[in-house]
């Protein structure tokens, strides 16, 4: 013998699901809880993305390392064109700053 919700039940079931309840919804055989095992799989599934986060930064990280000089090297030809550059545009001469003594 099943027991039957109240009215008011049912209303507040309605109120916050926009919709009146079965008799299966009201029974309780669709838990809302997770099972164990959905628990773990979520667990493992955050672990994962965690560990594939880690294994990602190592990877930037040496790959970064790696090419680093590279870069440097780029840098500083890219200043020494930009200084004079700077140095043609304000008129500077860098041949007058070496003496002749």
């Amino acid at each position: 013998m099943r027991l039957r919700h109240s009215p008011l039940s049912v209303t507040a079931g309605r109120a916050v699901h926009g919709k009146e309840l079965d008799d299966d919804d009201v029974s309780g055989e669709h838990s809302r809880h997770a099972t164990p095992r959905q628990v773990v799989a979520m667990i493992t599934l955050v672990l994962a993305g965690l560990g594939v986060l880690v294994v990602l930064a190592v990877v930037v990280g040496v790959v970064d390392a790696a090419m680093a000089s590279g870069w440097r090297r780029v840098a500083a030809e890219r200043r020494e064109n930009w200084e004079s550059r700077q140095m043609q545009h304000h008129g500077i001469d860098h041949s007058a700053d070496v003496d002749d003594d």
